[in-house]
């Protein structure tokens, strides 16, 4: 290419050649380059970069890996107490440069070689690693002192070497790395039980400071620091009394669980953390959209204060955690406006709820770190005290969102009293609580959010119940949980059908009400929440997530009450919830009106998680029951509705200008239709009735009324699992009908039957219904009048 045109003529007014002609005056600033010899030296090399490397392999970085671990402990046998373990990891092969391109045949650049080819990278192979591992337990001394020894093997595979990780256009390297040869670590671990007097015991609170910005006194309910450790430096730092009836069992394996899975995260979030120099938000932490979040900080701060001063945490009064800890602070506290409050970017900003979510997570921190014997670690109590105090004061004056904001709020203002006494926080909680608790006769609080707020305000309550001495505030925390034993799949999943927040519809465990259900089994000696408890710990792998729990409050560590069974064949209707609930063992349905899902199945892990049906009856024929009615064993869900049409206006209506007025979605004003007389009114009548025996659900449904109109019902499979005896809607992605006999949905061991099948039409998606469902959906069809019984084992 030498120019943009050759069929130059003079004064033809087309322009001139300029692509290889020297700039002359028409280039501003003294260019003296050809627009060529620009275009090669500034852009092209950019352009080439980023189109070239367009899908071909970054250096140094390997498209897959894979990491397992295992571990085998004898429990019988000649080879009792001994374990073994390993762990394998690969990786695949990297790139680790590319050879040189072409030279250039023609151009200024010649016979020289501008540019590597990507299509000849030099290849690092796959790498594969191996670690071992030995153990032996013993005890001596009557049981009273337990020990571990440890033989690892890192990389037990490995000689130590040099490997190549970088290499110039010739192919010859340029950058290597060490690779260590395998090492030997021995390790031994002493575990120290009561071994009669009394154990040295530590205050957790300390005097007060004089620098501190309150001068906090030393007064809470709850004085003790419980730890349980398998490190002798620990019991020092026990309270006599506490460690006296915390006996030895199961209680210190789960502790010492959720100290390795807080140690295991403390990296990661290390790793988030702002540490630039200057940058205006030093210290807090990054989440996954670049934003520096006082919640995401207040996470960090927690997770890494427990490790900090957790006996057997491998961050045990580690000096490294303690410039983190300090930078983390500060940020929060820059974070803090001059009102006590914090921002939630997501939605709310100056925001004492959200503010009182981040005191209720960094309190017990606040707690652990004045208890700590580490001068460096006891003196960020004092500069997280500030943020406690500010944010007090914020919320003694500050307002609320939601119904559960105020419980929350109450519960931060109980921490921040405990720690820095005030007649305002005090007075501010009784200002909330006397607006009574919201919670129906059914046991729900008002937002029915089942995986979200409702342990949230279960533990709010008992925190303020805990911390002011108040237990009448364990009452409505009682009856919410004695409700959510019958809210319980199989598989441990929990109904979530009926909130009315954005849990709805989404699945989720009982993880979060550990906290509560273990809190209450202790307290009451209640064996059906201490078996729940004892559930959530085995569907979360012991991981409960309660470490600062463990830590902070004496009482939290001490083993659960015999266990007492749970509800597994019942039948219960929650009314204030338009809400039944059967289950039968394994199989569990959910009945419910107000609701466009009106009937939903678990089997083990299978799961239908919707049956719902729309008709094509002037687009607002999706099926939402008005009313939930249980009489002798049958469930029945109705649904009335009319389709009018509308007269002309009368003179005087017409003067007044209503005809003209329109709803957004260009129909008539709701208020216009009001004044028409209705005329050619035609009605529809849903009814579904619903019976169970030994699991096995019929849904009787009937849709009478006008003649003639479409009808979908769908049933909507969680995805992940196979269907079968149906066949697939054409132009519809994971649709299906059902045109006869029954189906059959399987996910692993467990399977759902349902049918007969009804296939009158394809028109699935009629109009006025819902979008399909996320996952498998099955559809029956017909038209009205439209009967049919639907049977689901």
């Amino acid at each position: 290419m030498t120019s943009l045109r050759t069929d130059i003529v003079p004064g033809d007014g087309k322009g001139r050649l300029w692509w290889d002609t020297a700039p002359g005056t028409y280039f501003p600033g003294g260019e003296t380059r050809t627009p060529q010899t620009r275009w090669i030296q500034d852009q092209f090399g950019a352009y080439w970069a980023a189109a070239t490397n367009a899908g071909r392999p970054r250096t140094q970085m390997r498209e897959y890996r894979f990491a397992g671990i295992s571990n085998y402990e004898f429990t019988e046998g000649t080879l009792k107490n001994f374990s073994v373990g390993g762990a394998v990891r690969w990786e695949s092969k990297a790139s680790i440069g590319f050879l040189a391109g072409p030279p250039e045949t023609s151009g200024p650049y010649q016979g020289a070689v501008l540019f590597l080819d990507n299509n000849k990278p030099v290849w690092d192979k796959a790498r594969f690693y191996v670690d071992l591992s030995a153990g032996y337990k013993f005890r001596f001394l009557s049981d009273k002192v337990r020990t571990k020894v440890q033989l690892n093997v890192k990389n037990a595979l490995e000689g130590g070497r040099l490997q190549m990780i970088g290499v110039n256009p010739d192919g010859n390297g340029y950058a290597d790395r060490i690779v260590e040869p395998r090492q030997f670590i021995l390790s031994a671990s002493i575990e120290l039980r009561r071994m009669g007097g009394a154990l040295a015991a530590s205050p957790i609170f300390r005097p007060a400071q004089p620098d501190h910005p309150s001068g906090w006194a030393t007064s809470m309910n709850r004085r003790d620091f419980l730890v349980s450790s398998t490190a002798a430096a620990s019991l020092a730092a026990l309270d006599s009394r506490v460690h006296a009836a915390t006996a030895p069992g199961p209680t210190d394996d789960l502790l010492s669980e959720a100290i390795r899975a807080n140690d295991e995260q403390i990296p990661g979030l290390l790793a988030k953390q702002e540490r630039r120099t200057g940058h205006r938000w030093l210290g807090g932490q990054v989440n996954e959209y670049g934003l520096h979040t006082a919640q995401g900080t207040s996470g960090f701060i927690s997770a890494v204060a427990c490790a900090a001063c957790a006996p057997g945490s491998k961050y045990f009064r580690s000096a490294e955690l303690v410039e983190p800890l300090r930078l983390a602070i500060r940020y929060l506290l820059a974070a803090q406006h001059d009102d006590g409050t914090v921002d939630f970017y997501a939605t709310n900003f100056h925001s004492p709820p959200d503010t009182a979510f981040i005191m209720e997570a960094v309190s017990p921190a606040c707690v652990l770190l004045r208890a700590s014997p580490s001068p460096e670690l006891a003196a960020l109590a004092s500069e997280l005290g500030r943020f406690i105090v500010r944010g007090g004061d914020g919320l003694v004056t500050g307002g609320v969102h939601t119904p559960n904001h105020r419980w929350v709020v109450s519960a931060a203002l109980a921490w921040a009293n405990s720690l820095f006494p005030n007649p305002r926080y005090v007075a501010r909680i009784d200002q909330w609580l006397a607006e009574t608790i919201d919670l129906d006769p059914d046991g729900q609080y008002t937002e029915k959010s089942t995986t979200v707020y409702s342990p949230i305000v279960n533990r709010a309550l008992l925190t303020v119940a805990r911390l002011l001495d108040r237990p009448a505030l364990l009452e409505p925390v009682r009856r919410n949980l004695e409700m959510t034993l019958y809210y319980v799949h199989a598989d441990g999943e929990v109904v979530t059908e009926a909130s009315r927040r954005q849990d709805r519809y989404q699945r989720g465990s009982m993880g979060r009400y550990y906290y509560s259900y273990r809190t209450l089994a202790l307290r009451d000696g209640n064996g059906r929440f201490a078996a729940m408890a004892r559930l959530i710990e085995a569907s979360t792998q012991r991981r409960v997530g309660e470490l600062a729990a463990f830590l902070s409050e004496p009482e939290f560590g001490r083993p659960l009450p015999p266990g007492a069974p749970l509800p597994t064949d019942y039948a219960k209707v929650f009314s204030y919830s338009n809400l039944a609930r059967i289950r039968r063992g394994p199989a569990s349905g959910t009945i419910l009106a107000a609701n466009t899902t009106l009937f939903s199945f678990h089997k083990g892990a299978a799961a239908l998680e919707a049956v719902r049906f729309a008709s094509a009856f002037f687009g607002k024929g999706q099926f939402t029951a008005d009313t939930l009615e249980v009489k002798d064993g049958r469930y029945v869900l109705r649904q009335e509705l009319d389709g009018p049409y509308f007269q002309p206006l009368s003179p005087d209506q017409i003067a007044t200008g209503e005809h003209t007025k329109m709803a957004p979605n260009g129909t008539l004003a709701t208020n216009s239709k009001a004044l028409r007389t209705r005329s050619n009114l035609k009605k529809l009548e849903s009814v579904v009735e619903i019976t169970e025996a030994r699991g096995r659900f019929q849904l009787a449904i009937s849709i009478v009324g006008t003649d003639d109109v479409p009808v979908s019902v769908e049933l909507a499979f969680r995805s992940g699992g196979n269907l079968e005896g149906v066949e697939p809607v054409q132009g519809v992605k994971d649709a299906f009908l059902l045109r006869h006999g029954t189906g059959r949905y399987v996910l692993g061991n467990d399977t759902i039957e349902f049918g007969p099948g009804r296939a009158d039409h394809t028109y699935t998606q009629i109009r006025g219904a819902l979008p399909k469902s996320e996952g498998l959906s099955v559809y029956l069809t017909g038209l009205t009048p439209f009967r049919t019984t639907l049977t689901i084992a």
